[in-house]
């Protein structure tokens, strides 16, 4: 996909190329590693508040299709993938949330109030 060569290309500009590749040295997170985060409410609304802004220019077609590609796992569309990526992220602290009993029931109009107060 292309977000890996676009990584890599700005992984080599800001990499030494006078260095020898053995030794500059990067740090990285571990492949195995599973890091705990503590997120705020207002940070997970700018994480939701980026999810619609990437869906707003999709029609329901596109969105529907995302969701198939994603069941499916085969992602074929660079914006699908980041998608996935947001909705994993989202889902993950709700279900967190949840476990820490920070979940609370409201209504849809009280919601759209909400989420209206992110646009202002």
């Amino acid at each position: 996909m292309e977000e890996e060569k676009d990584f890599k290309e700005q992984l080599n500009e800001r990499l030494d190329p006078l260095a020898a590749p053995d030794t500059q040295e990067l740090e990285i997170i571990k492949e195995d590693a599973l890091i705990e985060l503590k997120f705020s409410t207002g940070f997970y609304k700018r994480c939701q508040s980026l999810l619609y802004h990437l869906l707003a220019s999709k029609d329901s077609k596109d969105i529907l299709a995302a969701n198939k590609q994603i069941q499916e796992k085969n992602i074929t569309e660079d914006w699908v993938y980041h998608y996935e990526t947001l909705l994993i992220l989202c889902k993950e602290v709700e279900a967190q949330a949840r476990d820490q009993k920070q979940m609370e029931k409201t209504t849809v109009g009280e919601l759209k109030k909400k989420l209206g107060d992110l646009d202002a």
